[in-house]
């Protein structure tokens, strides 16, 4: 098992979020259905090497929609991928918090733009790295909500837990190498409780006393 740890992807622009728990505050990607060439001039790369900051000025339909807000930052967040879909992206970011779906709904009846939402914010919960946790393979942990509850917690290592049982499956693959082992101990168990008994190991049958192995 591995434990990841829960992060968020932020913006640049690092603040708490006060509006809504599941959302960047004040924060819209919307894209573009035509790409528009950056201005050379005032080309500048945002600090993780991918994004550019563009100017507003530049998209005057945008601009509008904007013009009573304080916009902080105005950027193609994925631009120096080289990817021509990718650099249609853009994030704005603003302080009027409570007027983000009220500027998603402009920014989505204009003709150039192609959609406007919120952006999540992106959560990656635990996940264990048992190559068999997947599909129908992991039908047990669907039934008890394993993996919801693994969100919460992960329990403790000091709660011990034992699994009692009167059967063991000798010819499960997990057990073949110990089979011999697994036997022997099954039967000192068994003359414990019956003195007298036979012992089938498949070629042949012993019949084996107890007390002998009790001495």
């Amino acid at each position: 098992m591995i434990r990841l740890t829960i992060f968020l992807l932020f913006t640049n622009l690092i603040f708490s979020q006060t509006f809504d728990k599941d959302y960047l505050d004040g924060t819209i990607i919307f894209k573009l259905n035509n790409y528009v060439e950056p201005n050379v001039d005032t080309l500048i790369m945002k600090s993780d090497n991918i994004g550019l900051e563009d100017d507003l000025n530049d998209y005057p339909k945008i601009k509008n929609i904007f013009i009573d807000i304080n916009v902080v930052n105005f950027e193609r967040p994925s631009y120096f991928t080289s990817k021509r879909e990718l650099q249609k992206i853009y994030r704005i970011t603003f302080n009027e918090f409570n007027q983000i779906d009220n500027l998603i709904s402009k920014l989505n009846k204009l003709d150039n733009v192609v959609y406007a939402e919120k952006e999540p914010i992106y959560k990656t919960t635990y996940i264990p790295d048992d190559t068999y946790h997947y599909g129908t393979n992991k039908w047990y942990h669907s039934q008890v909500n394993s993996e919801q509850a693994w969100d919460i917690s992960l329990g403790s290592e000091s709660v011990k837990i034992a699994i009692v049982d009167n059967a063991i499956a000798t010819e499960h693959l997990d057990l073949n190498v110990l089979k011999k082992e697994i036997l022997l101990i099954m039967t000192i168990i068994l003359l414990l409780q019956e003195p007298i008994m036979k012992i089938n190991l498949g070629l042949m049958e012993l019949t084996v006393q107890g007390s002998l192995l009790l001495k």
